[in-house]
């Protein structure tokens, strides 16, 4: 009996070592090495995960919700690799001695494994899974924002267009984005307004003649000085940059 057992757990742990690294939740970290406009050399620190054989999981700030991508990629059964640019540049991952090697057109970048412990790495799961989920119905949000707060204002957004929809029923909401508001002020450089939220959304409807259409509308939340946390919502057809160009071109001709 302890034979069999023992040979059980053989065959466990070989098919373990075998699991292919796709497979397996890890998380990856790596350095990007380019150089900025000026000639001088940047880095940036990546984080590298895998959900299947079919979708890469990217982190550019510390593992941050606000800052997963998603890539899809395809599996010939060396490694993994996708195509950019219309299918010129194909990119490779391909493990090798407990490391992953990703070739970016020019650039190879090495992946080590940060060998978390199985907790962190169900938690960090965890949450990759939620924001792929909100990902793939088309929500990006900035670091401003955790993913709670970014779907709290991506559903009181939906929510205030819908409204003023001639057919609600039929929108299809392909792109919100959920960000502090920002505008160009009069010195040309770009400010952000701490106190406004502003979504914007990018949509299909119908008309009142029944004809799909694609819109794109804004929602501004301001926040109340005297009452935190309470909001006053705008729906607008420009975006707060626009909006402010335009005030500011109202005050120049009176």
């Amino acid at each position: 009996m302890k034979l069999i057992f023992s040979f059980l757990v053989l065959i466990i742990l070989i098919s373990c070592l075998n699991e292919p690294f796709y497979n397996k939740k890890d998380v990856y970290k790596g350095i990007e090495t380019w150089s900025d406009p000026y000639g001088e050399m940047k880095q940036v620190e990546l984080y590298l995960c895998f959900l299947g054989d079919s979708t890469i999981a990217i982190n550019y700030d510390s593992l941050k919700e606000c800052a997963w991508e998603f890539v899809d990629v395809f599996n010939d059964g060396v490694g993994l690799y996708y195509t950019e640019n219309h299918d010129l540049d194909t990119s490779r991952i391909i493990y090798k001695n407990n490391y992953i090697e990703w070739d970016i057109i020019d650039t190879t970048i090495k992946f080590s494994n940060l060998n978390f412990e199985e907790k962190k790495l169900n938690e960090i799961y965890n949450g990759i899974f939620l924001v792929k989920k909100a990902y793939d119905n088309g929500l990006r949000f900035s670091c401003f924002f955790t993913l709670r707060e970014a779907l709290s204002f991506y559903d009181k957004a939906i929510a205030e267009i819908k409204y003023n929809l001639k057919q609600p029923n039929s929108a299809r909401f392909n792109k919100v984005h959920v960000d502090l508001a920002k505008y160009f002020d009069s010195d040309i450089n770009y400010a952000t307004d701490s106190n406004v939220i502003e979504v914007s959304i990018e949509l299909e409807a119908k008309n009142g003649f029944g004809i799909y259409g694609e819109e794109e509308y804004y929602v501004f939340f301001t926040e109340y000085e005297d009452n935190p946390g309470v909001y006053r919502t705008e729906l607008s057809e420009e975006s707060y940059n626009m909006k402010k160009h335009n005030e500011r071109w109202d005050s120049f001709m009176r």
